[in-house]
């Protein structure tokens, strides 16, 4: 035997409730949506107004090699404690154990953290420079031809003749010594000095007594049980037990339709059509 919730409804007179719960039904659903979307574009303006500090993670591996994400967090106060949240993915964001200290962000207001393995807590580090200077070759010089080296060094000797420190050698130890500082000059010509900065990144100190407030914090948030709390998600299930059953209601009413969605698409691609 077919189920028919008309028939039912009509044999107990329940016609007149039916048709106010199928109204009411409609008026849940469009909430539903509408709230779905608020929230979402409520939690979007939210996460712009509260993850505005860049957060680069260097995520070290056994090979050596490390690897770096980019992202943003924000400071959320829950309770008497602040907490710095990091975004470690769309929907997952992991608070961290400690503030981070202000003072060891960049010019850009960037945060830096060390991570050994993939659930090992973050390490803020700070980062300085290391400046070296290393010889490279100069893709800018030009090798002299014979006769550009063979003037160079007659002007050359012709300048030390005239000085009182070469006038006890001879003309040949002149010429030699000429030839030995051009082919130092030509050497220095050929490679540069070039300074290389290279990044270093270092722990930064611990603030006990913060982590320990945090700590305090996530303990009693475990152990305890605000009772007030517990009401309230009691008020809330009920209340989405009542929304749900007035949805099956409604689908069952429409024998496992949704006009309400259907409608509005097609309506929807009619415009754009």
């Amino acid at each position: 035997m077919a189920f028919d919730i008309d028939n039912i409804s009509g044999s107990l007179g329940l016609s007149n409730i039916k048709g106010e719960i199928y109204d009411i039904s409609i008026y849940i659903i469009w909430g539903l949506i509408i709230l779905g979307v608020g929230l979402f574009l409520w939690k979007k303006y939210k996460d712009k107004k509260v993850y505005i500090y860049p957060v680069r993670i260097y995520k070290q591996r056994n090979n050596g090699l490390v690897k770096e994400f980019n992202t943003f967090g924000g400071y959320i106060k829950k309770g008497n404690v602040t907490q710095f949240i990091i975004k470690m993915s769309r929907f997952k964001k992991r608070p961290t154990d400690k503030l981070p200290l202000s003072e060891y962000m960049d010019e850009d207001d960037r945060i830096y953290y060390w991570q050994i393995s993939p659930e090992s807590p973050l390490i803020q580090v700070k980062r300085d420079f290391f400046v070296e200077e290393v010889l490279v070759s100069n893709d800018n010089f030009i090798e002299p031809t014979k006769e550009d080296k063979e003037f160079t060094i007659k002007k050359m000797i012709s300048n030390m003749l005239n000085k009182e420190e070469y006038k006890d050698k001879s003309k040949e130890d002149i010429r030699i010594i000429a030839e030995n500082l051009f082919d130092e000059d030509i050497s220095k010509e050929r490679n540069k000095l070039m300074d290389i900065t290279r990044p270093i990144y270092t722990p930064v100190p611990t603030n006990l007594k913060q982590q320990a407030i945090a700590e305090i914090n996530l303990y009693k948030n475990t152990l305890g049980v605000d009772v007030n709390k517990q009401f309230a998600y009691f008020i809330m299930g009920v209340i989405a037990l009542v929304i749900l059953g007035t949805v099956i209601f409604y689908i069952a009413v429409n024998k496992g339709g949704i006009p309400i969605l259907t409608d509005s698409i097609l309506s929807l691609v009619r415009l754009i059509i």
